[in-house]
């Protein structure tokens, strides 16, 4: 009696949530390329955020949080001499990847935004040189110049790999640290887990990034508590508000004049 036709396993049914994930992927891979021809005409910009801890750490990358949404990718733009940072802009909305493309703002509009929140870089040109500031409301103090260096770093997902521009790694921690007066709650774990990476690595104890370059940091965090001590406690009060409500109140228009009257 013949036996019975085997018949081959039928393949994996991919999961709504993967195919989100690959749907996610393909729009960090397209920005990924899409910025690497943009640096060949002159773009200066760096990776900054959670996907640079991933970057650096070399931690396994989902482009998708645990919730489920897509993670975002936060760039700084140090120059743009060909002006191509709306089309990356135009290219990211299409792809639904949430990226923000922040220029530095000339050294000059310093101290002329009162209702000023979060942190800013700026630049000052002179003949060509570049100096570069951290400046909040009316505190302005100078970046050492090795401090934004752009590397480039690998970031990969289900065996595949591009690369984006990024900040050395302790730059990218100490952004993060100094981005406002408070650190936010959904933010801690992370930071540290990347602070103890770095100690692991040892790149508190690399000559070639001595703490000379990072002081910058310290000293802005200081002025801006010494100047407006309202403003940490504020933002401490707001970030926890905020984790109670799952991030609703970061994403509704926060009436600026109540951080006003709070941080002044």
């Amino acid at each position: 009696m013949p036996s019975a036709p085997e018949h081959a396993p039928s393949a994996r049914t991919e999961t709504t949530h993967e195919m989100r994930e690959r749907e996610a992927w393909r729009g960090f891979v397209r920005l990924a390329h899409s910025i690497e021809t943009a640096e060949r005409h002159g773009l200066r910009a760096a990776v900054v955020g959670g996907v640079a801890i991933f970057m650096h750490a070399g931690a396994p990358f989902s482009p998708l949080r645990e919730n489920g949404t897509v993670r975002d990718l936060d760039v700084l733009v140090l120059s743009d001499p060909a002006h191509l940072t709306p089309s990356l802009e135009t290219l990211a909305k299409e792809t639904g990847i949430p990226a923000s493309f922040t220029s530095v703002k000339p050294h000059g509009a310093a101290g002329k935004t009162p209702l000023q929140i979060v942190r800013e870089i700026t630049k000052e040109e002179h003949g060509g040189a570049e100096k570069y500031f951290l400046s909040f409301r009316g505190v302005q103090v100078p970046i050492p110049p090795e401090t934004l260096t752009v590397e480039h770093k690998n970031l990969a997902f289900s065996g595949e790999t591009v690369v984006f521009p990024t900040f050395p790694a302790l730059t990218i921690l100490h952004l993060y640290l100094t981005r406002t007066g408070s650190l936010k709650p959904k933010d801690l774990a992370k930071l540290r887990r990347y602070a103890r990476f770095l100690r692991q690595e040892g790149a508190y104890q690399n000559k070639d990034c001595g703490h000379a370059r990072y002081r910058c940091f310290h000293a802005f965090a200081r002025e801006v508590n010494a100047r407006y001590p309202g403003y940490r406690t504020a933002m401490r009060a707001f970030h926890h508000l905020d984790a109670a409500c799952s991030g609703l109140l970061a994403q509704k228009a926060v009436p600026r004049w109540l951080f006003r009257i709070l941080t002044r």
